[in-house]
């Protein structure tokens, strides 16, 4: 992954639809009048579900609430943009650009301000979680799809109706131990069992809610 000044490698990070249906035949035989009203309000909701299917930003089912705050785990390769690296830029802020996967790109629009955000050094000799950041500001589009000479142009982006988003994100602190990949695989089946990054390890921002709850890892959240 990239940030505009550096670009962002990534880590951390790491995000229903409610069907109702009821039969005619439970109910009286409706006469013609409210059958058509019946039957317009289900044209309407046949039509927004229309609309919302052809709308190219399709949203993850939110599994936050106000009970349940979203931790974010963003992985990224430290050759190519590191913890030190955030922690250097103007601000201790960088914006994270780059992402061309949609899954992710759909993660980072649930992300809040103030979320936090595991910072996870991947494709390295010890692959481990190095550092805690925060979102710094809503999703907002990334300029480098539309720039012919940046190596994550997408042809197919448009300025009007952008495709792909990035997130400004703050450093918070680098750990003094980090918590290795290695470590983490031991709570595979316990703790972390459900643990994105132990699932699909390629996906570059994902959610991690559950490193949050996981007693093992306080030090994480403290």
């Amino acid at each position: 992954m990239l940030f505009s000044n550096n670009v962002l490698q990534g880590s951390i990070a790491i995000i229903c639809c409610h069907v109702c249906c009821t039969h005619s035949r439970n109910f009286p035989t409706l006469s013609s009048s409210a059958s058509s009203v019946l039957n317009m309000a289900r044209k309407g909701k046949e039509q927004d579900q229309t609309n919302k299917e052809a709308d190219q930003i399709s949203l993850p089912p939110n599994q936050s609430s106000s009970h349940n705050k979203k931790f974010w785990l963003l992985k990224s390769e430290p050759d190519e943009y590191s913890i030190d690296d955030l922690a250097s830029q103007p601000d201790k802020i960088g914006f994270w650009d780059g992402i061309r996967n949609f899954q992710a790109r759909n993660f980072i629009l649930r992300m809040s301000a103030g979320e936090q955000i595991f910072f996870y050094h991947s494709s390295c000799k010890t692959p481990a979680i190095v550092g805690i950041a925060s979102v710094a500001s809503p999703a907002r589009p990334d300029p480098t799809a539309l720039d012919p000479a940046h190596k994550y142009f997408d042809a197919g982006s448009d300025a009007k109706k952008p495709r792909w988003f990035g997130v400004d994100i703050k450093f918070e602190k680098k750990l003094e131990n980090s918590i290795t990949l290695e470590l983490l695989k031991t709570f595979r089946d316990s703790e972390l069992s459900d643990l994105l990054l132990l699932r699909n390890p390629r996906l570059s921002v994902q959610e991690a809610r559950h490193l949050y709850s996981a007693p093992a890892f306080e030090c994480l959240t403290s």
